[in-house]
């Protein structure tokens, strides 16, 4: 497998899962009960209660802007990604968190704010070249515009050095990938909590904290689930379904390749309409017709010619 197929499994296992996760996201434990034994195997499995289940949410709709700015400005411009964001947050009310809205325009504080896990895989993307070293900083340059929280700057960080490593075929399998980011973890003197989430074989409770987020899909990972029952066990979970079915997703699809994806969830998944019209501000994109399998075609392709060193 080539660098552009690893890259492109690994944008389209982020889009699927988070297209996947939207009929559950938000969901508390009442309401999942209340579900029964209603199956949950396809994307629009529950599309009687979520009309929209298969949209694109904050978890690719980010990233996706985080991609347009890098292939627009070819580095990290903070002031470029944040008028694309805020406009998006225009295009589409309610659509983005009013936090991320919040921190973009005042200045960010050091409320737990998630939304930097989602351009993780992107942001490694464009540092597959870069030494160990280099990566913290770039993590904590991204992660400033929406929070100041050391935790989950350092969870951007462990995320960023995860895709890498795999992106890279440094780590080929989940032991090896488990092996290397415990070194990472040591390397960059990381919260120890991490280290727990990471060797965790059992999923959490609930997932109330970034801890607990990502003790969730990398038990999933240290289980061998394959990418579907992995995506099928999260979503289950409710809460934020969108951004840890997107993770998982993600890191299954860059170990395994885009072939672990069922076809039809690819088909079914389909872009926002905010993120639609921000694409087509794009003189290059006005025509096209919009896909997130054809997103990720595009994005794979473009972003591996750009080294934000």
């Amino acid at each position: 497998m080539d660098s552009i197929e690893r890259v492109y499994g690994a944008l389209l296992g982020l889009y699927v899962g988070d297209g996947f996760g939207s009929q559950t996201d938000t969901m508390e434990e009442s309401q999942l009960s209340a579900l029964g034994s209603e199956p949950l195997d396809q994307v629009y499995s529950l599309e009687e209660l979520r009309p929209l289940c298969g949209m694109s949410g904050e978890p690719s709709d980010l990233a996706s802007l985080f991609a347009i700015s890098i292939i627009s400005e070819g580095r990290l411009d903070k002031d470029h990604l944040t008028s694309q964001v805020l406009r998006y947050g225009k295009e589409e009310e309610n659509h983005l968190s009013q936090k991320v809205l919040k921190s973009l325009k005042e200045g960010a504080t050091d409320s737990e704010v998630l939304q930097p896990l989602n351009l993780s895989l992107l942001l490694a993307i464009t540092l597959l070249d870069a030494s160990d070293k280099q990566i913290p900083a770039f993590c904590t340059r991204l992660t400033s515009l929406f929070t100041t929280n050391t935790q989950i700057e350092q969870a951007v960080i462990l995320l960023v050095s995860a895709f890498s490593l795999l992106l890279n075929e440094e780590a080929r399998d989940s032991e090896q990938l488990l092996r290397l980011l415990s070194e990472r973890i040591r390397r960059y003197k990381l919260d120890p909590n991490f280290s727990k989430a990471l060797q965790a074989t059992q999923p959490p409770r609930k997932t109330q904290t970034v801890y607990e987020l990502l003790q969730l899909v990398f038990a999933l990972i240290n289980q061998k689930l394959s990418f579907t029952d992995g995506i099928i066990s999260i979503a289950k979970r409710g809460g934020e379904a969108r951004l840890s079915c997107a993770l998982y997703g993600g890191l299954k699809a860059a170990m395994h390749g885009p072939e672990v994806i069922d076809q039809l969830w690819i088909d079914e998944i389909f872009p926002s309409p905010a993120l639609q019209t921000m694409f087509k501000y794009q003189t290059l994109y006005k025509r096209e017709t919009i896909t997130m399998d054809k997103l990720a075609t595009l994005f794979s392709k473009r972003l591996l010619d750009i080294s934000l060193i």
